[in-house]
């Protein structure tokens, strides 16, 4: 009877074992897989940081060559609108003398009919 008794607690215990050292190996296997996971996903990540960086890099340098392409461009209408101004201002002195001119010639060429 004890005999069988401790055969039972015995066949009662190695079946605990079995299952432990079964619900550990599947622990462990769940672990190396959740270990590569993470190692996936740090990589991911500091490729994304990365990119994220070079991508700001490239941000930062295309608003400074959007600064100075704006800056050029305002200059440069700037400079044809002040040159415009200018020849508006002489074709109007031109004009101004033309008209002038005209009169002059006209009263000239009126005199000599009178005459």
């Amino acid at each position: 009877l004890i005999k069988n008794h401790f055969t039972h607690r015995i066949n009662e215990l190695t079946l605990q074992l079995q299952e432990a050292d079964s619900k550990s190996v599947s622990f462990h296997s769940e672990v190396r897989a959740l270990h590569k996971q993470l190692q996936i996903s740090d990589k991911t990540k500091y490729r994304a940081e990365d990119e994220l960086k070079d991508t700001a890099q490239s941000l930062a340098q295309l608003k400074d060559e959007y600064q100075t392409t704006t800056k050029s461009y305002e200059g440069q209408l700037s400079m044809m609108s002040e040159h415009l101004a200018g020849l508006n201002e002489k074709l109007t002195q031109q004009k101004d003398e033309i008209d002038e001119l005209r009169a002059q010639a006209s009263s000239k060429s009126g005199k000599k009919f009178r005459r």
